[in-house]
């Protein structure tokens, strides 16, 4: 029977800046493991720990400032064969949610994804039965939340026909209590989801932007209809964007150490497919990310600016950036900011690195990284602070 085993620490090698003897070091990002096109590599933040996922399978585990482990037992249940992917995970371990499923779109022929939900130390299959392809999974008070927006979900465009009515109405969302489906959590018809996200609590969560107010709103999934809350500041930018017609504003969240999420605002980039979109950032609309902190009984923090490309956000407020290098760019809340770069084992696991898709920072000064290879190839890298 396969056991779990740690995977040693990535070395840390002396930073360029200064090499003397006794300086501090600064660590790099080095491959814990390659996927490929079709057996992706992705990690899922789930409060205490993170799991990884490998194609089909959950295939090892990470917690704050340890060595990863390779667990073949933390995915027992999931599918192995087909062409059957981990989908979404959220909750806040042991308790989580697991989906796993073939479909990229819902209309699309084939098996439906089926919900995994931790039941006595394992998963096990729920027999709520559902059509939706979930991008996104919370968990909250024994309920799991699958977030199932349909393929024009984010190109609906601005339907002001929804403006001023007040009857709630149902999300794309669907709600699940163990073998059984539950009401689906309802909002005012202008409110469009656009995230889900657990808290360090085990509290759901979901942000979006709204079709006829500026601004972006947060709600807990614990009260339907939603309890819509204006992110503070949220709203000082009033444009759409030219596509889907949404906020120009757009609201990302992240889990606080303090029990509280961490709210990250940016505006919408610009890019020169979308010259229109560009014009408007202007003003307001041209404001730097910046982050604030919604604690666990509801205040605020002030709005902290972050540079242009910062992405992420971990548990103790630490900002992340990936650069146009190849690097990745950490900002504190004080202090200077630093880069770390890629070891050998991570800039060239066997083929050419393409690009550092995404950071994603599930423990304080623990980054971990999506990366493309040449030849389709997927990668997860970490550096340990």
């Amino acid at each position: 029977m396969a056991t779990a085993s740690a995977v040693p620490l990535p070395s840390v090698s002396a930073s360029t800046a200064d090499a003397s003897p006794g300086a501090a070091k600064q660590a790099t990002f080095a491959s814990v493991m390659v996927g490929t096109q079709a057996e992706h590599v992705r990690i899922f933040r789930v409060g205490s720990r993170a799991v990884v996922a490998r194609g089909t399978r959950l295939v090892g585990w990470a917690q704050s400032h340890a060595a990863y482990v390779a667990d073949a037992h933390v995915g027992d249940a999931l599918p192995t064969s087909g062409a059957s992917h981990v989908q979404a995970v959220g909750g806040i371990w042991p308790d989580i949610a697991v989906v796993s499923g073939q479909k990229d779109l819902a209309e699309y022929a084939g098996p439906n994804s089926v919900l995994f939900l931790e039941r006595q130390g394992a998963l096990a299959a729920s027999k709520a039965a559902f059509i939706d392809v979930p991008r996104m999974a919370a968990l909250s008070k024994g309920v799991a939340y699958l977030f199932v927006p349909e393929g024009t979900h984010f190109i609906g465009g601005l339907d002001t026909g929804r403006c001023g009515k007040t009857t709630p109405t149902e999300l794309a969302i669907l709600a699940i209590a163990g073998d059984r489906k539950i009401t689906t959590p309802r909002a005012v018809p202008s409110f469009f989801e656009q995230a889900l996200e657990t808290d360090a609590a085990g509290r759901a969560f979901v942000v979006g932007g709204d079709m006829c107010r500026a601004g972006a709103f947060i709600a807990s999934l614990d009260v339907s209809p939603l309890q819509l809350e204006l992110v503070p500041g949220s709203d000082a930018c009033t444009e759409r964007t030219n596509t889907e017609g949404m906020p120009f504003t757009h609201a990302h969240l992240f889990p606080s150490a303090s029990g509280g999420l961490y709210v990250l605002l940016a505006n919408q980039a610009a890019s020169p497919h979308q010259p229109d979109d560009a014009k408007r950032r202007t003003g307001a609309c041209a404001t730097p990310p910046r982050v604030l902190e919604r604690s666990a009984t509801g205040t605020w923090s002030a709005a902290r600016v972050l540079p242009e490309n910062a992405s992420a956000i971990d548990p103790a407020g630490t900002a992340w950036a990936i650069t146009n290098h190849h690097t990745v760019m950490r900002f504190p809340a004080a202090g200077a900011p630093t880069e770390l770069a890629l070891d050998a084992s991570c800039a060239q696991a066997g083929t050419k690195l393409t690009e550092i898709v995404s950071v994603i920072v599930p423990f304080a000064d623990q980054p971990w990284i999506t990366v493309t290879y040449e030849g389709d190839h997927t990668g997860l890298c970490v550096a340990y602070l």
